[in-house]
């Protein structure tokens, strides 16, 4: 409804319009835009890590594009480092919410070395199914949702199966 609506808009950096630009180069430049102007970002959440790598790897791309439109950005984009500029861009960003386990585990490291200022931080495992983990402070990793339904658990046998016996 339009309370709802006007709601996850308030606390959205880039508007769902930006799922319509005509081309790729666009979309990146356009959620780079809309990114920049945001100073006071404190989280960012995204499920692969690697479209925030991807996303990062664009800003140098349109910089120039970028100093144009907003021409104050030019210390934070002329920066040393990748890790340097993101934490002049975003000095207030405290945490990155990612997969952060298995084959993600690779890319949300390398978020943590891009991002200095944040923390990256795992959103545990989350399927169609339900919620079956979620971070958890003062944990590492992420806790069973115990709650939201019915978790079964066998012992496994030396070959890795349910059914194998001691």
């Amino acid at each position: 409804g339009g309370l709802q609506q006007r709601l996850v808009r308030s606390v959205m950096a880039v508007p769902s319009s930006v799922r319509h630009s005509r081309s790729m180069d666009e979309f990146w430049y356009a959620t780079l835009r809309h990114l920049v102007r945001r100073p006071d970002l404190r989280l960012i959440s995204v499920w692969n890590p690697s479209f925030l790598t991807l996303l990062a790897d664009q800003l140098s791309r349109h910089s120039d594009r970028l100093l144009i439109e907003e021409p104050k950005l030019r210390s934070a984009l002329r920066a040393r480092t990748a890790a340097e500029r993101h934490a002049r861009l975003w000095p207030r960003l405290r945490m990155i919410s990612c997969w952060a386990d298995g084959n993600s585990g690779p890319a949300a490291r390398k978020l943590a070395a891009l991002f200095p200022q944040a923390r990256v931080r795992g959103k545990g495992l989350i399927a169609t199914e339900g919620f079956v983990s979620f971070p958890w402070e003062g944990c590492d990793g992420a806790v069973l949702a115990v709650r939201s339904h019915f978790l079964e658990f066998m012992p496994t046998g030396s070959a890795g199966r349910p059914d194998a016996t001691r």
